[in-house]
């Protein structure tokens, strides 16, 4: 865990301006990011901000239109998510009232970091620097995968678990996108997807998936 004053100064110095599915088509411009979520190589619908998946391995994929980053507050309570949904300031949402958490570069350990304060930070600088499983290039846009095999309580100091230990159904997420001005005493929201992902212990999670895929 490291402190993020340097990696946000370093990235509005160096980077202007990251989700989607295989078959992305950007007919319009980009703006910051889209979210989709994939599992056994397929992209999964997101109806109504909700996800059904297997207690298995998934992929977020976080898609920018340039070099940039995203918070996103983990959890498994639905406060943080509720209140985002609700329209609430990023200022009054416990999800993103602490400083961020910071993963090791390339994802390797395949982790989720679960917190009711503190949001990670997910980054792409340049293909050096970043904190995804796999990034590539797609109609102009920077597609970023991050696979997620554990998940991890930093609240409750526990060791990471494999999704298939997680006694849960439930994890909530806010993604937003974040600048601040410059004496970094105030976050400026530029936009927040919200997901809840639900999961089943089986594979019939794909009954649930009836709507049209979408981005967010």
């Amino acid at each position: 865990m490291k402190r993020l004053i340097c990696y946000i100064a370093l990235l509005i110095i160096t980077v202007s301006g990251c989700a989607g599915t295989g078959n992305l088509l950007l007919n319009a411009p980009l703006q910051h990011f889209m979210i989709s979520i994939e599992q056994d190589g397929a992209a999964v619908d997101i109806v109504n901000n909700r996800v059904y998946l297997g207690k298995k391995p998934f992929a977020i994929v976080v898609t920018m239109a340039n070099p940039d980053s995203v918070f996103v507050s983990a959890s498994i309570s639905p406060k943080s998510f509720e209140s985002a949904c609700s329209g609430m300031r990023v200022d009054e949402i416990s999800g993103f009232s602490e400083e961020g958490i910071t993963e090791e570069l390339f994802n390797r350990e395949q982790v989720l970091v679960l917190s009711d304060h503190s949001p990670n930070f997910w980054q792409y600088t340049n293909e050096n620097e970043h904190r995804f499983s796999e990034v590539s290039s797609e109609q102009g846009a920077i597609r970023c995968k991050r696979v997620i095999s554990y998940i991890q309580d930093l609240d409750s100091k526990r060791e990471k678990m494999q999704l298939s230990d997680f006694k849960g159904r439930h994890l909530y997420l806010v993604f937003m996108k974040l600048e601040w001005n410059k004496d970094y005493s105030k976050k400026i929201e530029k936009k927040r997807v919200c997901l809840e992902l639900v999961f089943s212990d089986n594979d019939l999670n794909v009954l649930f998936n009836k709507g049209t895929p979408k981005n967010y």
